[in-house]
């Protein structure tokens, strides 16, 4: 089991800050943010490596990067409505807020049609195109799942809950969530650190009377992000689960790269190596920690995602049996242009 941590974000303006006609509140670099864009420019660089051995010029997989990056944070927002609708019905402007709540299947989706388009218009065709993109994807997934695991913002369900044969053979990957008394002693130490950060709260515990033992405790919440009913549990980390099987996908596709194949064999078997254990993944979600729940017919959102995904991986994998295999022989690597002058 793995015990509980969370990296401190950099923190850059310590807020509120009164400029007038706005208020800046705290800016910092979070370290999802940090994760996150490490596994874009990581994805890139290992597309831009096997493009490069197909006599492909790197650069389509240095541009795509930006329409990916613009995709998945507009199209997971988008995504993100399926999980809190009556949020959004509630306060439309939300949509709007794109750095706000983020889908991962969304994303999925949405960077497949962008993929798409974009590959058309360089004059590759999608599914040799796709063969490469899915390989950077897979390893930038994995950092991107890392970042979600340091600040564990998708926490499972408790192990105790699950089916006995997941709780013994997972459990390891578990996370045990500090208790009262380690909570009391983390929050100690931020107000002796940073007392000016926590204000807000001191005033609360001076409004309603708290002992120094609950500022302490309800700081130590805060700090830490830990929502309360997680106190003192032991629970599946899906961020971490979702690296590891990104991680495992990532080298099936190293291992199928090293002989020719049908143009579009790579791009099929994401879906069909990956969607499967996602949809078994999502049935350890929790569902006593947030609002982010909602489920049609028993089912998650993602969990209809990854069904629709995997019969796109059955009909991409059809499709490509009617294409050659590449690179083909006597493909060579691809190298800059001379210089023209």
């Amino acid at each position: 089991m793995i015990p509980y941590f969370r990296p401190e974000a950099l923190m850059l303006l310590e807020g509120p800050v009164d400029l007038g006609p706005f208020t800046l509140q705290n800016i910092a670099i979070q370290p999802w943010g940090v994760m996150a864009a490490v596994g874009f420019m990581v994805g890139s660089w290992v597309c831009q490596q096997f493009a490069k051995r197909r006599g492909i010029a790197p650069k389509v997989y240095a541009d795509i990067v930006v329409w990916l990056a613009a995709g998945a944070l507009i199209f997971g927002h988008l995504g993100h409505v399926l999980y809190e609708p009556q949020t959004y019905l509630n306060n439309p402007i939300k949509l709007l807020q794109v750095w706000n709540g983020l889908s991962s299947m969304g994303g999925f989706f949405g960077c497949t049609l962008l993929a798409v388009i974009f590959f058309r218009r360089q004059g590759i065709h999608p599914f040799r195109g796709g063969d490469i993109l899915m390989i950077g994807l897979t390893f930038g997934l994995v950092f991107g799942r890392l970042g979600c695991f340091v600040v564990h913002d998708h926490p499972g369900v408790k192990v105790e809950e699950a089916n006995p044969v997941v709780a013994a053979t997972l459990g390891v990957l578990a996370v045990a969530y500090p208790d009262r008394a380690e909570l009391r002693a983390k929050g100690s130490k931020e107000l002796e650190k940073h007392p000016a950060r926590w204000t807000k709260l001191q005033k609360q515990a001076d409004t309603n009377e708290w002992s120094p033992e609950r500022l302490s405790y309800e700081v130590g919440l805060e700090a830490w992000h830990v929502p309360r009913p997680a106190v003192g549990t032991a629970r599946f980390d899906l961020g971490l689960m979702d690296a590891l099987l990104a991680l495992s996908v990532f080298f099936l596709l190293v291992f199928l790269a090293r002989k020719p194949r049908p143009a579009g064999t790579l791009l099929a078997v994401v879906p069909l190596a990956y969607m499967p254990v996602r949809l078994f993944l999502d049935t350890l979600r929790n569902t006593d920690l947030s609002q982010q729940d909602t489920r049609y017919g028993g089912f998650t959102p993602a969990q209809y995602g990854a069904v629709i995904m995997i019969f796109a991986g059955i009909w991409v994998f059809t499709q490509s049996r009617k294409h050659a295999a590449w690179p083909e022989a006597g493909t060579k690597a691809w190298e800059p242009p001379a210089d023209a002058s």
